[in-house]
């Protein structure tokens, strides 16, 4: 009897390895679909927040950008709406009468944006608007974010935001 349950534990070891090493066949040819698919999905929930996030401060720079004048006040208030784009985050501001208050955004893991026109880790990274909309970044016909996955730069997304305040979104080629 000791035999026979020998034979059966054998045979259920050779079972298991078989069946392991398919799922381990499956994984390899699924993990590069899986892996793009995420990158993907990633890159266009991330571009649609911050395109979403762009035309609200758009919106408020409309109605908050001339100074208010508080009850009994001496001086105007100014009032601002902007977002700071950094590589792994955003800043989502409004500053107002009512005071001021910020919404921070990361990004998902390996998605990181950056500014066309300016090096990284430089200059001025808040992006504000005028009254009529247009970008408050005088002397820039077109200012370019870029957005992408670690390690695929090249497959990404691009908001650009023309002077005149006109935003739009683009797809990176491959």
């Amino acid at each position: 009897m000791e035999g026979r349950g020998q034979g059966n534990a054998g045979f259920v070891l050779g079972e298991l390895a078989v069946v392991l090493a398919i799922v381990a066949c499956l994984a390899a040819v699924a993990a590069p679909s899986l892996l793009k698919f995420y990158r993907e999905t990633a890159l266009e929930y991330e571009s649609e927040c911050l395109l979403a996030d762009l035309r609200r401060t758009q919106s408020l720079s409309r109605m908050v950008a001339d100074k208010a004048w508080l009850y009994g006040q001496q001086e105007p208030m100014e009032q601002k709406a902007s977002i700071r784009v950094e590589e792994t985050y955003y800043v989502f501001r409004v500053k107002s009468h009512a005071g001021e208050t910020a919404r921070v955004h990361h990004y998902l893991p390996f998605v990181h944006v950056r500014r066309n026109d300016q090096p990284a880790g430089s200059g001025n990274r808040t992006i504000s608007f005028l009254q009529n909309g247009g970008l408050d970044d005088i002397g820039r016909q077109m200012m370019t974010l870029v957005l992408y996955c670690e390690g695929w730069e090249n497959e990404g997304r691009k908001i650009m935001i023309s002077r005149a305040g006109r935003i739009r979104i683009k797809r990176m080629m491959r």
